[in-house]
């Protein structure tokens, strides 16, 4: 009986979880299309209050006083469930050999490590933009200083919203049901304001931080998952010899 559980449940996550490979264009599409329509809103934001007053209003207003735990929490955690889900789908998908969500998940792994991580890096430490508690710390003043390697001069862009981008662009594209892409948009939405409420990030760290996230995105379903949608990969198991 147990045994015929398990294996329902395998069922279950095996097809019913995953997005096919044929939804590809149109899970980027979702994708590219929420991505800028939240440039655009950051961008008007960014014209209207300008980035020192934005993040001055936010991490100064009593409601992000009062809740600065909950927001550090946030800031600090919201990425981890995110390697958990994908790690464990990797794990998934190889053991009962579904080529889709095992490319999706590696992809993600390949935007993660490149984008979020090595571009995001390389740029922070080439502009060397003072944080904005760091800008306040000496005169209010934006400074951008060029090649540094203090964490108080790594603003731009915002790592933590590049890398919950990414994760979210892949949840999209790993998992059928829609409310999953509408959660982890959310939730990277949630991250990147966190690191304005901080005062950590400026609203324009945190739309290069989005705008990276993209790029790395469609980068590897570029060079990586469209040979893999060319291929006929699907979320059947592949047969063993």
């Amino acid at each position: 009986m147990w045994l015929r559980i398990v294996e329902w449940c395998r069922c279950l996550i095996g097809h019913s979880l995953w997005a096919e490979a044929s939804e590809l264009r149109l899970r980027l599409i979702w994708i590219v299309g929420a991505g800028g329509v939240g440039l655009l809103i950051g961008l008007s934001a960014l014209a209207w209050w300008g980035d020192m007053a934005i993040v001055q209003d936010i991490s100064h207003s009593h409601w992000v006083i009062s809740h600065r735990g909950l927001i550090q929490a946030i800031s600090d955690g919201g990425m981890y469930p995110f390697y958990v889900f994908f790690l464990a789908a990797f794990g998934y998908a190889s053991c009962y050999r579904l080529p889709w969500p095992r490319a999706v998940a590696l992809g993600w792994l390949w935007a993660e490590l490149l984008g979020a991580g090595l571009a995001v890096q390389v740029i922070k430490f080439l502009a060397g933009r003072a944080r904005p508690d760091q800008a306040w710390a000496t005169g209010g003043i934006d400074q951008w200083l060029g090649s540094s390697v203090q964490a108080a001069y790594h603003s731009f862009p915002s790592g933590h919203t590049a890398d919950l981008f990414v994760s979210a662009a892949f949840t999209i594209l790993l998992v059928r049901s829609p409310w999953a892409g509408i959660f982890a948009w959310c939730a990277a939405l949630a991250v990147a304001l966190s690191r304005i409420a901080l005062a950590k990030h400026y609203l324009s760290d945190v739309l290069a931080g989005v705008l990276v996230a993209e790029i790395a995105a469609l980068l590897v379903v570029r060079q990586w998952l469209r040979v893999r949608e060319g291929g006929g990969v699907s979320n059947q198991p592949q047969a063993t010899s």
